[in-house]
């Protein structure tokens, strides 16, 4: 014999108000799914445009680079800093600039390890080539300055 106690219809309700938070928690996973995948599928005009906006936001990273190290010109050049002349100077924009000739060869290894794999390690090198820049200008240190501005742009 069943009884129908207080504890029934109380457990009955629980469980009912369960079932609906996961329900809606479901539809909310459910529709990030949906944005994910118009986000990662490279056919959607989505993707296209977000992948369109996050290049337009990167570039002016390395032209920003440039023109915060040319404004301290003086300061970087200063005797108490790294105590350079102007055509020493001109090393930290003159080599790196000449990484463009590694851009053709380059197309062979992005080839080789693929879009994902190149892009990973181009960014990465280019952040801890970033990184090193401050470091280097931190420390007056010219030569370890020159090697990350060399790295930076071979990342780019």
């Amino acid at each position: 014999s069943m009884s129908s106690g207080p504890g029934v219809g109380a457990s009955f309700s629980h469980d009912l108000e369960s079932l609906n938070r996961w329900s809606s928690w479901h539809d909310v996973t459910g529709s990030m799914g949906h944005i994910r995948r118009h986000f990662l599928d490279p056919r959607r005009a989505v993707h296209r445009y977000f992948v369109f906006a996050l290049a337009c936001c990167f570039i002016p990273g390395p032209y920003f680079h440039d023109t915060v190290l040319s404004a301290y010109k003086r300061q970087i050049c200063a005797p108490e800093y790294l105590d350079i002349n102007s055509t020493t100077f001109s090393l930290l924009f003159g080599l790196p600039s000449a990484m463009g000739a590694f851009s053709g060869p380059m197309a062979s290894v992005i080839a080789r390890w693929g879009d994902a794999r190149s892009s990973f390690i181009s960014g990465g090198l280019t952040f801890f080539a970033s990184v090193g820049v401050v470091i280097a200008l931190e420390h007056s240190l010219f030569w370890p300055l020159l090697f990350f501005r060399l790295l930076f742009w071979l990342g780019l």
